[in-house]
């Protein structure tokens, strides 16, 4: 451990001798906390196609749901990228997101050997989601390489359809078969849609020409600072 400077400092008259001593103080002292990049990607702000056209199954005793969107559009109102530096070189991100959307939700049913399909469309209103991971990021000729390192599995967004209402009447109807499921439940697990995220410890390529110059520029420049720390 680096001892401390005398808490009464010498005078110090020659500008070779300031400067040595200025040296040892910068030496000991602690590195200043790296300040957070906050950027707003605007131009990531658009309409976006089957982003995400797989969902978490539902599970409910014994009764297993998959949905799927396979159309849908979402609309991509505003975002907010902040990265806080950590001292192995990696960052702690927050994604906050501003979204709305539309589109057609599939759930395919097995009940007791019944295979059933319900279709409805589906409304994403408008919401705020932020997406917490600690990242690798890295620039690169042709963009940044984003790599997970600790990140949630599901991203969850909230949906408005009358699918959770037929699934109610589905699961009553068949409520001898059943047993004790708790029909009630399906309304309310069907509100929300499980977005599976990527794997972790992935490497993942974003082009330069998603970014305009200046978003482009400015990430990294910030990038080159905290890689000098």
């Amino acid at each position: 451990m680096p001892s401390m400077p005398n808490p009464t400092p010498r005078s110090c008259r020659l500008l070779p001798g300031c400067l040595v001593a200025l040296a040892s103080l910068l030496a000991v002292a602690p590195p200043a906390a790296a300040e957070p990049g906050v950027f707003e990607l605007s131009s990531l702000n658009r309409s976006y196609e089957r982003l995400a056209p797989d969902i978490v199954p539902i599970e409910l005793g014994g009764i297993a749901i998959h949905l799927s969107s396979p159309r849908h559009h979402l609309l991509l109102a505003k975002n907010r990228l902040v990265l806080r530096p950590l001292p192995d070189g990696t960052f702690d991100a927050a994604l906050q997101l501003e979204f709305s959307g539309q589109g057609r939700l599939v759930a395919d049913i097995d009940l007791s050997g019944s295979p059933t399909r319900i279709e409805d469309e589906l409304t994403v209103p408008a919401q705020r989601r932020t997406l917490m991971a600690r990242v690798r990021l890295v620039a690169s000729p042709e963009g940044w390489l984003v790599t997970p390192l600790e990140m949630a599995k599901t991203f969850d967004v909230e949906i408005d359809s009358r699918l959770g209402g037929r699934l109610v009447a589905l699961c009553q109807g068949f409520g001898i078969l059943l047993g004790g499921v708790d029909c009630d439940a399906f309304a309310s697990l069907v509100g929300v849609a499980r977005i599976p995220l990527p794997e972790v410890g992935e490497t993942y390529l974003v082009d330069k020409d998603r970014l305009s110059q200046a978003e482009g520029q400015a990430l990294d420049a910030y990038l080159a600072a905290q890689a000098k720390r």
